[in-house]
């Protein structure tokens, strides 16, 4: 199904949005068994204050969640705390090297695909992640995999499949690495207990509400801070493993809907 054709499903079906704006309700105290923790976004409203101290584990519930890392990284480059400028510019040299990310154990200019975790951590997700990363033989069609159990990250070695031409393979593997930080960062802290974590988290192949919301935030900041979006494929991951149709005010938040509503 295209995107097109999905949108026009959505404004058929018109089914009923179950987002925190939405259905405040189901994401109020008590709404779920176990206590929430809150990431206060004031505190790092500008370069001056530290990065929130984020506790492990399955504590915050995954739209907020969400939603605070995007108010930490959609700032202005001023405005970013020193860590973020830091990984920033590690970032900008990888993204533009001439080597760029080879398959491998390494990165031909030095880094490793440990480095290049590191520094979309820091960069987007607080430094939280707690998560390995390499290369792996996958199966052909798969980019990436994130493996909770052992909180791996695994990329495709094989560089064909990224795209034709070494700039394209270099966006492809870095968008990948960053879909599979978003599934790690998602799944290691959002609270599974909650009524909503399979809409916001665990549908569609672990690319519910939560993931697209980071997903369309991320290519819009990507293109700002490097030239050139990392699109995290988040209507093709949706597409090809959702199994449930999202909301109009869905399809209008992810931006799915500009020029496809009929």
């Amino acid at each position: 199904m295209s995107q097109g054709e999905m949108v026009r499903l959505v404004y058929q079906s018109n089914p009923q949005c179950t987002c925190d704006e939405c259905q405040p309700s189901l994401y109020t105290r008590g709404a779920c068994v176990a206590r929430h923790l809150q990431i206060h976004q004031h505190a790092y409203h500008t370069q001056f204050h530290p990065v929130p101290r984020i506790v492990y584990g399955k504590h915050y519930e995954a739209l907020h969640l969400a939603r605070a890392a995007i108010a930490y990284f959609d700032r202005s480059e001023l405005g970013l705390t020193s860590v973020q400028k830091e990984a920033l510019d590690r970032l900008r040299r990888v993204f533009h090297s001439r080597c760029g990310l080879s398959g491998g154990d390494t990165v031909q200019d030095g880094y490793q695909l440990s480095d290049v975790l590191h520094m979309i951590n820091h960069l987007f997700f607080f430094g939280a992640l707690q998560a390995v990363i390499m290369w792996a033989q996958l199966i052909p069609n798969r980019l990436g995999q994130y493996q909770p159990a052992t909180r791996t990250i695994k990329i495709n070695s094989r560089a064909a499949i990224f795209g034709v031409g070494a700039a394209e393979q270099q966006r492809g593997k870095l968008a990948t690495i960053l879909h599979e930080a978003m599934h790690a960062f998602l799944r290691q802290l959002s609270c599974c207990a909650c009524p909503t974590y399979y809409s916001d988290v665990d549908g569609a192949g672990g690319h519910g509400r939560a993931f697209q919301l980071l997903s369309t935030t991320l290519k819009k900041v990507t293109m700002k801070l490097l030239g050139t979006p990392l699109d995290p494929t988040g209507f093709r991951s949706f597409a090809y493993e959702g199994q449930y149709l999202p909301s109009v005010h869905d399809v209008e938040t992810w931006q799915w809907s500009d020029g496809n509503r009929w």
